[in-house]
């Protein structure tokens, strides 16, 4: 192969996947945790603990990314040009502030959680954004996509902690999750038509093979199910719990779909078509 025809990528594996899932997800997570108790004032504990469990998974998946910890320490030396290096560093300070949170659920300690969790999210948009040889990465809309299914992976997380915790918030988190898994489905709208138009055959092939009927029934019977959950009188908690797991596995599959499957290198050939 010379490079100059479409091929998929195999530099970013599972465990790159494996990072903006559950490093995605703990983070929207910590997030929407923190928003509950600074709104509410109802603090799941469960929720930061979870969070911090799953933003440290995703950390360690990239650390044995690297191979090499000479590698993983130099990320830490490049924050001006590197978009990994930034998520590098916001990570440690993420796990920390959200330990804490999770003891003393201070207002600036919550305020502290918001801005690094979101700023997170961002960073690991960014990233993708910076793989301008990747049409299915580089394309701008997916900023908007990682923010907003990170979110609504955390309030569905939070909705699932908060009822099998017996928490006051679990109804105020359920509402949540029901408004950022429905907010969900215009953002991957965005995306999908930004991304209808020059990108490789692969990825055009890959994104017609998951099929729009079946996006769309990953998207939205998880919203159905936390809506019928905050309407039913008897075993809501179940179908809450069935929804909570839903939604938040819904964002995985989405993010499945785009690193692995729609990881396609445009070729030299293409390389100087602008992003978005």
């Amino acid at each position: 192969m010379d490079g100059s025809a479409p091929w998929r990528q195999t530099s970013w594996d599972w465990r790159a996947a494996g990072n903006f899932t559950f490093a995605g997800s703990g983070s929207g997570l910590a997030f929407v945790a923190a928003a509950l108790a600074l709104t509410t004032g109802e603090h799941v504990i469960a929720a930061f603990l979870l969070a911090v469990l799953l933003v440290g998974a995703g950390f360690a998946l990239v650390w044995d990314q690297t191979g090499r910890p000479k590698d993983f320490v130099k990320q830490f030396f490049s924050s001006q040009t590197s978009w990994k290096t930034r998520e590098a560093l916001i990570a440690p300070a993420l796990l920390v502030v959200t330990l804490v949170a999770a003891v003393l659920p201070l207002t600036l300690v919550l305020l502290l959680v918001l801005l690094l969790s979101g700023g997170f999210l961002y960073v690991q948009g960014r990233i993708l954004t910076d793989a301008s040889a990747i049409p299915a990465w580089r394309e701008r809309s997916i900023v908007p996509l990682i923010l907003s299914t990170g979110a609504a992976e955390g309030a569905a997380l939070l909705a699932v902690v908060a009822t099998l915790t017996f928490s006051d918030g679990a109804n105020a988190a359920l509402r949540l999750a029901i408004l950022l898994a429905a907010l969900r489905w215009p953002v991957w709208t965005i995306y999908r038509d930004s991304l209808s138009t020059g990108a490789p055959s692969q990825a055009a092939a890959a994104l017609r093979a998951f099929g729009e009927k079946r996006v769309a029934v990953v998207l939205w019977v998880p919203v159905a199910l936390l809506g019928a959950a905050g309407v039913l009188p008897l075993f809501g908690s179940v179908v809450a719990l069935i929804g909570g797991v839903a939604a938040a596995a819904a964002g995985w599959w989405l993010k499945y779909l785009i690193i692995s499957q729609e990881a396609s290198d445009q070729g030299y050939l293409a390389q100087d078509k602008p992003a978005g």
